[in-house]
């Protein structure tokens, strides 16, 4: 599974866990129509960083559930309001690299 497609995992399992339809969770998040959120889910768009702390405000959840790391004690303080943008990038970043690993280890 790629990391588009993890991410998008990630977002249907917290947009179904807060009742939302895909159709919804587009209108919260600035008029996107159900065929965006449905692309984003199956991992065919890419979310950019900005966008990934709109949709955890929206689904209210960490910016680290939404990529699909592992809750550590930092994250659970890491809220969407709070990220600096440049500090968003430095932590995708990380989870890229730990998704790298993640992945390399089960091969």
């Amino acid at each position: 599974m790629s990391i588009p497609q993890e991410i998008g995992r990630q977002i249907r399992k917290a947009r179904e866990a807060t009742g939302l339809t895909q159709a919804e969770l587009g209108k919260l998040w600035g008029q996107r129509s159900h065929a965006v959120i449905s692309d984003i889910e199956r991992g065919k768009v890419r979310v950019a960083a900005d966008e990934l702390t709109a949709l955890a405000r929206i689904l209210h959840t960490d910016i680290s559930m939404l990529l699909g790391l592992e809750e550590t004690t930092s994250a659970r303080y890491f809220r969407a309001e709070e990220v600096n943008p440049h500090v968003m990038e430095r932590f995708e970043e990380a989870a890229r690299e730990q998704w790298t690993r993640r992945k390399s280890n089960t091969k």
